[in-house]
């Protein structure tokens, strides 16, 4: 099995050969460094939204603007659950 033809040229299934690999490791780079990017950025959201979350009070609400501010901690809630974020701990 020789890798060079007998003018010291790459034989052409080597070339292909290489060629593959080299794509399939940019591509499983890509996917890590997005994989990577993306875990950042939820935990980044995940700090914010876990500082916005306030414990709700158990009165009703006696203003529009108390009803509205706890329609919006109620979807912080929600967001924070969906991002799959823990509460820290300590």
């Amino acid at each position: 099995m020789q890798f060079l033809t007998p003018t010291g040229a790459m034989r052409a299934w080597w070339a292909i050969v290489i060629t593959i690999v080299a794509l399939v490791v940019a591509v499983l780079l890509s996917i890590g460094y997005t994989v990577d990017r993306q875990r950042r950025s939820d935990q980044r959201w995940c700090d914010l939204l876990g500082a916005l979350i306030q414990p709700q009070p158990t009165t009703p609400p006696a203003t529009p603007q108390e009803q509205r501010g706890r329609l919006v901690t109620e979807k912080i809630r929600q967001l924070y659950k969906e991002f799959g974020c823990k509460p820290k701990s300590g």
